[in-house]
């Protein structure tokens, strides 16, 4: 047994009665195009024994890729699933400032009266969301590390995430969190403490 794609792999010998194998991998080198030899391949496998099915005869290297498939689909699966929760953290990030800009009008319209400008709250509201995404992040890639030294250590051949692909998420939460607290700063900005008091 050996990975086929481990080039440096020695490999070893395993009798088919010791692993009972669910399908057997028959490989046969041909001269001509490996699919043409394909009949001949089912007449030779029916004259040892009519119940052996063969369920499907490809060149070598479709069989190899076939089983790195699943593997491939997977990637695509957490790729969507994480892109979906990049989304899914900005939004609420921009509903809970949302939130707090409305709750705070008052608040927001006398800080104005007395001598605060749009900047000064637009900061008080960085902090706020801020603080938010830095411990939304903190413990976010505590935990993908964590999880990537598991995955390195399980599956075969499957490095751990290094630190580009952290600096590329943290990218990407960030600039998710930036556009979702632009429309509440843009609020900030056109507030007018006169009206905001006389409501």
């Amino acid at each position: 047994m050996q990975d086929l794609e481990d080039a440096d792999g020695a490999g070893f010998y395993l009798s088919m009665l010791q692993a009972r194998p669910f399908a057997v991998r028959v490989m046969a080198e041909t001269e001509g195009p490996a699919l043409v030899a394909a009949g001949a391949l089912r007449r030779g496998v029916e004259e040892v024994d009519r119940d052996v099915p063969v369920l499907e005869v490809a060149p070598l290297r479709d069989a190899i890729f076939s089983d790195k498939k699943i593997l491939d689909a997977l990637a695509t699966l957490f790729l969507v699933f994480g892109l979906g929760a990049v989304f899914l953290a900005a939004l609420s990030l921009h509903a809970v400032l949302s939130f707090v800009v409305t709750r705070r009008q008052r608040e927001f319209g006398i800080r104005l009266a007395l001598g605060a400008t749009a900047r000064d709250l637009a900061v008080l509201l960085l902090r706020r969301g801020g603080l938010e995404v830095v411990w939304g992040l903190t413990i976010g890639l505590a935990l993908a590390f964590g999880l990537s030294r598991i995955l390195s250590a399980t599956l075969e051949r499957a490095p751990a995430a290094g630190a580009g692909t952290f600096a590329t998420i943290a990218i990407l939460v960030g600039a998710g969190a930036t556009l979702a607290m632009w429309r509440p700063f843009r609020r900030i900005a056109k507030l007018n403490s006169a009206a905001l008091l006389r409501n």
